[in-house]
């Protein structure tokens, strides 16, 4: 992200929910996309915090893949207190 912050210093991201969204913004000239736990969720017809580690990284590859733009993701607390946890759920995104 550091080229972004080249010219003003400040970029504003634009989260979205699911990949269709994310096309959206990008076609409004955004130039980061961050996934939202609790707007996937609400996709869902869920609260945030009810999605399975499962569901989240299918979401967010799938976002990440319907544009160009440097990705941020939003997994919550990664599924896990643990580090091993965490990193289990960050091998689910490749």
């Amino acid at each position: 992200f550091n080229p972004l912050h080249a010219g003003s210093g400040a970029v504003v991201v634009a989260t979205v929910f699911d990949a269709g969204s994310a096309r959206i913004v990008a076609g409004l000239g955004f130039e980061i996309v961050a996934t939202s736990s609790g707007g996937f969720a609400a996709t869902l017809g869920r609260r945030d915090g009810r999605i399975t580690r499962e569901e989240a990284p299918s979401n967010t590859r799938a976002v990440f893949a319907a544009t160009n733009l440097p990705p941020s993701a939003d997994f919550e607390h990664g599924f896990g207190d643990a580090s091993e946890a965490v990193m289990e759920t960050e091998r689910g995104t490749a």
